[in-house]
């Protein structure tokens, strides 16, 4: 399996279309049980306050809101900035769209373009969110910080949090104390800033009028994870069988790009460790290497931020696969599954 380091990123991001120390629990106990206690201070509008865990819970989908976010995308004094507006109707649709440039950007028109394509994937990988909180606290260390923060002129919940396995990633998360929604993150790798996002002002409960909301998902068919997928979908797939550390498989499904045409459609597989994901799209591309049990083919690897990226061809499948690990830990992951 070779590797080469060229990736035409925009069409891999629209396929790949989250006071106390939280330390090990103790024995008999759930990672997360320290964190169950009402968070403090109390939000500002005398709301009361909700333990921590409960607003963990929260998908941004499920809050009514609308805002407006500054995106800071590469190290401090590098970075490309532009403004967005962000909004959900508290019922699972969503509307994200780049509104001007402000900085880092040589062409600004062409950037608000590409970052106009990728907004559905923007809002769904590039933002972060906690989609199970037991296995979050499991495989991260996470820290409170006791000082009052406002983010919008919202009162916030500041956590410091690392991978317990050894990883150069590092977030801060600033979660509304009131709604669980996160108001700001700063992702960091090696120390090393690499990508920032925060709101500038928020409206909770407002008129959506006018706006695009929508889920943008491509048609799915849910699949038993727990049975074998070959008899499901009526041919071989790459199944991993050995995951980046601290990973488990969330969903197995297929997505239909084009619902007239079957042989488009991708098996799509998200692994998660709480706070990142890996995602896995492949569809059968060469039967003869299907019947002859070959494992034979080609991948490249690149990265965008955080990410790591590998797509190419593989055993008789074109392959997608992305996801906030080290490239050993994808690669593994692919040759596992052959």
């Amino acid at each position: 399996m070779s590797s080469l380091r060229s990736v035409r990123l925009a069409a891999v991001l629209a396929l790949a279309a989250a006071a106390t120390a939280c330390v090990p629990a103790e024995p008999g106990t759930s990672p997360g049980a320290s964190l169950r206690s009402p968070a403090t201070p109390p939000p500002a509008g005398g709301e009361a306050g909700a333990p921590l865990l409960d607003l963990l819970l929260v998908q941004p989908e499920d809050v009514h809101f609308r805002g407006m976010r500054r995106v800071e995308l590469g190290p401090e004094g590098a970075a490309r900035v532009h403004r967005e507006e962000v909004a959900c109707d508290g019922e699972g649709r969503f509307h994200l769209e780049p509104l001007e440039v402000l900085e880092g950007a040589d062409d600004p028109e062409l950037t608000l373009l590409l970052e106009t394509g990728r907004s559905a994937y923007s809002f769904r990988y590039r933002d972060l969110r906690i989609d199970d909180p037991e296995r979050f606290f499991a495989n991260h260390v996470v820290t409170e910080d006791p000082v009052a923060t406002t983010v919008a002129g919202r009162a916030a919940i500041r956590l410091a949090v690392r991978r317990r396995a050894e990883s150069p990633l590092r977030w801060t998360l600033d979660v509304d104390a009131a709604t669980g929604l996160l108001l700001g993150f700063e992702e960091r790798a090696d120390d090393e800033r690499v990508l920032s996002v925060a709101f500038e002002s928020i409206e909770f409960g407002g008129d959506l009028g006018g706006l695009p909301l929508g889920e943008h998902l491509f048609p799915r068919t849910p699949l038993e994870a727990s049975l074998p997928l070959e008899p499901q979908l009526g041919h071989k797939v790459l199944e991993p069988g050995l995951l980046p550390p601290g990973f488990a498989l969330r969903d197995t499904c297929c997505i239909h790009p084009n619902p007239a045409k079957p042989e488009e459609s991708w098996v799509r597989m998200e692994f998660s460790d709480g706070l990142s994901r890996v995602v896995l799209l492949q569809r059968p591309q060469d039967s003869s290497s299907l019947l002859n049990g070959s494992a034979q083919g080609s991948v490249r690897v690149d990265g965008a931020g955080a990410w790591t990226f590998v797509t190419g061809s593989l055993d008789g499948h074109e392959i997608v696969l992305g996801g906030k690990c080290a490239e050993v830990h994808l690669l593994e992951l692919l040759q596992s599954a052959l």
